[in-house]
């Protein structure tokens, strides 16, 4: 078998146009038409441009943006574009769609009847570490604004299990 070895030079400047600028993204229910992700995205960012949204086999779409601060509001900003919800990750150099998958998604993570005591920034993001990967916490939480629970955007790989319940050993008391 011949094995095609590529002009290193021409793939990197091709692989340069899409780093830290695109998304690989799938929808996890019905299909739904790159035009249709674009102008969402579009006007959920209020971009003053048109984005480019390129569809792809498997129902996978490549999402590209003019600079990384455009990038980063699409990953932070809600899973929900186009009324479906979208798994996202960073464009990654040798993506083999059919071979790799889509399998991050964004979600918020309700922690409820939380104790006073471990209503901090820290304590919060490592309990929800216990879950998932923490990002960020709620407007209300930090900096505080109520107490008694709290929500936390969590990363999560759809192709793993969810963890439903987490027991806080807390003191004499678990919760």
């Amino acid at each position: 078998m011949r094995v095609l070895g590529l002009l290193e030079k021409k793939v990197e400047a091709s692989r340069q146009a899409w780093e830290s600028t695109a998304l690989i993204a799938r929808s996890l229910s019905r299909w739904v038409s790159a035009d249709w992700v674009a102008r969402d995205i579009k006007a959920r960012l209020k971009l003053d441009y048109k984005m480019e949204a390129f569809p792809m086999v498997d129902d996978n779409l490549a999402l590209q943006f003019r600079g990384e601060e455009d990038w980063n509001a699409a990953i932070v900003d809600s899973p929900l574009v186009a009324g479906q919800v979208l798994a996202m990750e960073p464009w990654a150099s040798n993506f083999v769609l059919g071979v790799d998958l889509v399998k991050k998604m964004l979600v918020w993570f309700r922690l409820a009847s939380l104790p006073l005591e471990y209503y901090e920034k820290e304590s919060i993001l490592d309990i929800a570490a216990a879950a998932r990967c923490p990002l960020a916490l709620d407007e209300f939480t930090d900096p505080p604004q109520k107490l008694g629970y709290t929500w936390i955007k969590l990363e999560i790989d759809i192709a793993e299990p969810l963890k439903l319940r987490i027991f806080i050993q807390g003191g004499a008391r678990t919760f």
